[in-house]
């Protein structure tokens, strides 16, 4: 259910997905977008020819965009293995899926090299004593 809901009609949403799992699993709601992006539906051609994640690159380039989409993406990208109704797939029509990013500094490709940077942090970061009590 989680996959379709954080999807568009008709291609992933890795900044939908992303705000998901920021929101619900990291309990870090992202702030509201300071501008209006929508990436422009191209030509079937141009969409086989790109991945998501290079559709979304110049965005997230932009200056007031960036902030929130160094958080944003990343979580986003490591599901981008699953199409709109949550189906495991290896390509984006003829492209290959694209699920690359940096998560505080950290590359990783994929849902499984992503747990595994946030379960390498989770046990190497002391918890706060004064949080638990």
């Amino acid at each position: 259910m989680t996959m379709t809901v954080t999807t568009l009609p008709l291609r992933t949403s890795p900044i939908k997905r992303g705000a998901w799992l920021l929101e619900t699993i990291f309990n870090r709601p992202p702030s509201e977008p300071k501008v209006a992006f929508a990436i422009e539906d191209d030509a079937k051609e141009a969409e086989l020819k790109q991945s998501v994640s290079e559709r979304f690159e110049a965005h997230r380039n932009q200056a007031a965009c960036y902030s929130c989409h160094v958080l944003l993406d990343p979580p986003g990208f490591a599901l981008e293995h699953y199409d709109a109704m949550g189906q495991w797939r290896d390509a984006d029509g003829s492209t290959p899926v694209d699920a690359r990013a940096d998560w505080n500094g950290e590359a990783f490709d994929g849902r499984a090299a992503f747990k595994s940077l946030i379960s390498d942090s989770l046990t190497s970061s002391p918890v706060d004593s004064s949080s638990t009590s």
